[in-house]
């Protein structure tokens, strides 16, 4: 049995995004092999208010610390933008942040240590008595580049160019900072990339098995009253694209119209600039059994996604509790199931195809 100690760049607890998800996966399976487990969580300003202590019974053994960068101003994020250094790499690297992390790491004396991403990796203290290991979510250059595109024109928008361009020349210096045993990835074209473009040893990078902190649910489809399920807050800005790009060029041509229940954070302003009809009931947050109780009696799970990078964790989690997915072929990447469809090609009328075949099977009149 060794002692892990986890680093993630968010608070896991409320389970409301695809990273978290994925590291609360990686989580379980350490204690499910008997590891001692302790996760530092770093929480950046906009998470402060956005943690909760609804740890699953099983994670009950846990030890938790929460740990905070130096506040950020207007200032820092203009002049963020007119160094060489990306911005995420300037706020992982906050010395008030590397302070606490070694203190722990002092404290506790893990066997292994698991940077979760690359920014987890830039927050640590330079290693000399621990194993370490990187989890790869995604291609990070792609990440940015993805944000960029699917972000409405903002300050963000400005933000992520500007990182998409530095990163460039900025990851492999943020890799070689720490001397890393063990490379991990979600799937294998992002494990393939980084062994083509960073010489990455083979031996050392393995694939991550994307085990997913839930069970199979009991499916009970509303088939008197069918709706759809689309999971994901639209605040998240590929999320937004995607189901925009749905709204505008997917939905005018599915035959049957019924319901439509889009999950997570959703705001007004967000909604409007959507322009969905009356089909569509965007529910909010919700928590996990209110959330599964959508699952259990949807008739399918819908995943317009067409940016991002990485393995989408949505999808992975209704196939993971035996739901029917309909998506894009870009976002079935990683995930081989006979639940997981979607079409041959990435076009709009591939998609449409799809969704009409289920419905047709599955919807009658």
């Amino acid at each position: 049995m060794s002692k892990i100690l986890v680093v993630t760049t968010a608070p896991i607890f409320p389970m409301n995004s695809g990273y978290k998800n994925s590291v609360l996966g990686r989580i379980d399976e350490y204690v499910e092999l008997g590891h001692d487990v302790v996760v530092v969580q770093i929480i950046m300003e906009s998470e402060r208010n956005n943690t909760d202590n609804l740890v699953p019974d099983k994670l009950s053994g846990l030890s938790f610390y929460d740990v905070y960068p130096s506040k950020r101003t207007f200032k820092k994020e203009i002049l963020s933008l007119m160094t060489t250094k990306t911005r995420f790499e300037q706020l992982y690297e906050d010395v008030l942040l590397r302070e606490s992390i070694e203190r722990i790491i002092d404290t506790e004396r893990p066997d292994i240590v698991t940077a979760e991403s690359l920014w987890a990796l830039n927050a640590l203290p330079l290693n000399s008595n621990f194993v370490l290991t990187c989890i790869f979510h995604d291609v990070v250059r792609n990440f940015f580049w993805e944000m960029y595109k699917s972000q409405p024109l903002s300050l963000k928008k400005i933000i992520f160019l500007n990182d998409a361009i530095k990163i460039f020349s900025r990851e492999k210096k943020l890799l070689s900072r720490n001397k890393i045993n063990e490379y991990i990835f979600l799937t294998k074209e992002d494990r393939d990339w980084y062994i083509s473009n960073f010489n990455f040893d083979k031996k050392l990078c393995k694939l991550a098995s994307n085990h997913l902190l839930v069970n199979k649910i009991q499916r009970e489809p509303n088939y008197k009253k069918p709706f759809i399920l689309i999971p994901g807050s639209i605040e998240f800005s590929q999320n937004y694209y995607g189901l925009k790009w749905f709204v505008k060029d997917i939905y005018p041509f599915i035959n049957k119209k019924i319901d439509i229940f889009v999950t997570g954070r959703a705001s007004v302003e967000r909604v409007h600039m959507i322009s969905a009809d009356g089909n569509f009931h965007f529910t909010g947050e919700l928590n996990g059994a209110q959330f599964n109780k959508l699952s259990s009696s949807c008739i399918c799970v819908l995943a317009p996604i067409i940016t991002g990078t990485g393995i989408k964790i949505k999808i992975l989690e209704a196939v993971q509790k035996g739901i029917p997915v309909i998506t894009t072929k870009f976002a079935s990447k990683g995930i081989e199931s006979a639940l997981c469809i979607y079409g041959d090609k990435d076009t709009d009328e591939s998609f449409i195809t799809k969704i009409n075949d289920f419905l047709n099977e599955n919807v009658k009149e």
